[in-house]
Formats: structure tokens, sequence, C-alpha cells
């Protein structure tokens, strides 16, 4: 008999490439399920992380909201030549001024742009298709120390501060933009810096917020200088938080502080919703707000989506971080 020829037979062969196939599809089956997971991983992980850098920086600048500021609020021009006062923040956002004042916490429900347009796949608040909100927290620089002297003389379109104030360097540095609060026997009144020559600063109108209106009937630095009191200066820091969608591909949540230039604070922000609850202890979750002087409790929801969209799905991740802070300047009036 001739001995049997080595080597494997068709159907071997087959059954061995088959098994081949099915191990390498089982690989690839593996290796996609870790890519998606480890993306999924890292984009929720930015995500996540600019929503907690965006919650934790309104909140501590709600803290600090009210503090040094009179109960009530500053005053808004008013009367005759008195025009409206601008929000800081995108264009042509003003304070209401049936208010007559300026609050501590200034509500801006629906004044931020559509979050329909942030290339997002879902919409906030269970499909519903709505702005997003702003809001404006007044209070004192606490750093400052240009209120340590009585101002050497004033006019109602400028100031000249105590030589021994340092306005070029330091704390008490002064800049064009910078918002002041005068204070004296009369009242207060809100101003913003327009020019600085030494210890002289300039109070002129037509500052881009629209505060200086020396010509206005009430409200202005002009009604507390009656009998020239001794007045003192104070730093006020006016803060804007609200949404940039101008790039639809990066929404942005923007700080902007006074006249400066406003501050990217976290990407790819796709909501902003502020809710108020009032002094009456039974106002809860209020969107508009009649009576902002009442606030006690601000609460906010803050939607974020991630960088790019999802290697299984093609949507984007998308989560959102709820906050409540108690303003700790105005829980304990019983009205401010």
């Amino acid at each position: 008999m001739r001995p049997r020829a080595a080597g494997f037979t068709l159907l071997e062969i087959l059954v061995a490439a088959s098994l081949a196939l099915l191990m390498l599809g089982l690989g690839m089956m593996l290796f996609s399920s870790l890519l998606n997971i480890s993306d999924e991983a890292t984009a929720t992980a930015e995500m996540n992380q600019n929503l907690r850098a965006a919650a934790n920086l309104i909140s501590q600048d709600l803290m600090m909201a009210a503090a040094g500021v009179p109960i009530g609020g500053l005053p808004l021009p008013s009367g005759a030549n008195a025009q409206p006062v601008n929000r800081p923040g995108p264009c042509c956002n003003t304070f209401p001024a049936a208010l007559g004042v300026i609050p501590a916490i200034s509500p801006g429900y629906g004044l931020g742009p559509s979050q329909a347009s942030a290339n997002v796949d879902t919409s906030y608040l269970a499909g519903a298709i709505t702005n997003s909100d702003e809001i404006t927290i007044l209070e004192v620089d606490p750093l400052s120390q240009i209120n340590q002297y009585p101002l050497a003389a004033e006019s109602p379109t400028s100031i000249t501060f105590n030589a021994a104030t340092n306005l070029g360097s330091g704390v008490s540095q002064l800049r064009t933009g910078d918002l002041l609060m005068l204070q004296n026997a009369n009242g207060s009144a809100l101003a913003m810096v327009t020019n600085i020559n030494g210890d002289v600063v300039s109070l002129n109108a037509g500052d881009p917020l629209q505060i200086n209106q020396p010509n206005a009937a009430a409200g202005n630095f002009a009604a507390i200088l009656s009998g020239s009191p001794p007045t003192t200066a104070y730093r006020l820091l006016m803060i804007s938080y609200y949404l940039d969608f101008s790039n639809p591909n990066e929404p942005v949540l923007m700080r902007q502080l006074d006249d400066q230039a406003a501050m990217k604070v976290a990407a790819y922000i796709t909501g902003l919703q502020f809710t108020y609850d009032l002094s009456d202890g039974k106002t809860i979750d209020q969107r508009t707000v009649l009576q902002p002087n009442q606030i006690r409790k601000v609460n906010f929801v803050i939607s974020a989506r991630s960088t790019h969209r999802s290697l299984k799905t093609g949507r984007y991740y998308t989560n959102s971080i709820a906050t409540a802070v108690m303003i700790r300047n105005l829980e304990y009036r019983n009205r401010y």
C-alpha cells in the first residue's frame, strides 16, 4: 500500500479559516467596544470638568453678591434726560428702568441666545426650545483699599482722591472702565471711570454702559452732592454671566466684569437657566422676578455637550448640573 499523503483536507482548511475569521471578528468587536468606552470616558470627563468649573465660579460670585451694597441696591438715573443703563454682556440688554435701582442680583430671564442654536442634539427642559438666561451680580470689591480715605474734591463729572491713595498699582489701582460706588450722607451713586490723571478721576458722560449721566434729573452722582458732604469711593464689581453662541461649534459660558473684555469661563456650555427663591419663604423656582430685591436664593442649571460626537452613535454626549446658592448677604435681612 502507498503511504498516505501528509497535509490538510479542504474541509479542515475551511473550518480553520472560519474559526480564524470568527476570532478576528470578535477581536475587532472587542477593540471597537473598548475604543467606544475610552472615547465616552474621555468626552464625558472633559464635559463634566467644564460643568464643574462653570458652576464653581458662578457659585463663588453669587456667595459674595450684595457685599457692601446698600439695602435696596444702587439708584438708576431717572427723570428728565435719563437714558437706559446697559448691562455688562451682549449688546443692548439694559436694566429695567421701572425698578429705579440696580439690585444686588439682576435676573435676566430669556436674555441669552436660543439654546436650540448651540449645535446640540437635545434641547433643554425636555425638548422645549427656550432662550438661555443671563444674570448680573453687584458687590463691593473686598480687596480694594481706595475706601480708606474720603475724597479730596468732587463734582458731577470728576472726583479727586486723597493724595495718600495709590491709584497706580496694587489693590488700590484704578483703570478706565472700572465702576465706583460713591457714598455720603445724602445716599449712594454709581459711576464709571472714564479717565485717570494722577489723583483726578473723570466720570464723563457717554461711557459704554451709560452709567455716568450727569444731566439726568435724579439717580446720578450730582444728586448726592448737595451740601458737599464727605464722600467715599468704593470699587464696585458688576459681573454678568451669559452664553455666547457666535460660534455654534463651540458654545461658551462668558463672564464679563464691568466694561472689561468678556472672559470665557467654560467651553461647550449649551444651556444656562436661573430660578429664584424669594424672602416670603413660599415663592420658589421663580423664573421671572418682579421684585429682585427680595431674592434670597439662586438656583441654576448648566447644560453642556461633549467636544465631539460619539464614535458609536454619531451624537453628542450631554449632561447637566444643578446647584442652589444661598445669598448670605441677603438671607438674614427681612427686607432688602
